[in-house]
C-alpha cells in the first residue's frame, strides 16, 4: 500500500520516574531499580530505563484509524505498524 506517512522523531529527555502507593515497593538489581506494583489477584515487576535518546516513527491516518509507526531497517519508506488507534 502507498500512503503519505508523516515521519517523527521522539526524544527521551532520561528523566526519572518513580511510582509510589501502597502496593508499591522497589529493590536495585543489577545497579537497576525493580519496581513491584502489586494489585487484587497479583503483582508486577516493571524496570523503567531512563537513559536519553531519539527515535523515529511515523504516524499515519488512515480509514479513521491512526497507526503509529516505526521504519523497516531505518528505511524512511517502509514501515512495520506498531499500534493501532480508532476513534
Amino acid at each position: 500500500m502507498t500512503a503519505s506517512v508523516d515521519v517523527v522523531d521522539a526524544v527521551k529527555s532520561g528523566v526519572k520516574i518513580n511510582f509510589t502507593g501502597s502496593g508499591v515497593t522497589s529493590s536495585i538489581v543489577n545497579g537497576e531499580t525493580v519496581w513491584r506494583i502489586a494489585y487484587n489477584g497479583g503483582s508486577t515487576d516493571l524496570t523503567i530505563d531512563d537513559s536519553s535518546g531519539t527515535a523515529q516513527g511515523g504516524l499515519l491516518l488512515l480509514n479513521g484509524e491512526l497507526l503509529e509507526l516505526s521504519p523497516v531497517n531505518n528505511s524512511a519508506t517502509s514501515f512495520n505498524v506498531e499500534s493501532r488507534y480508532i476513534r
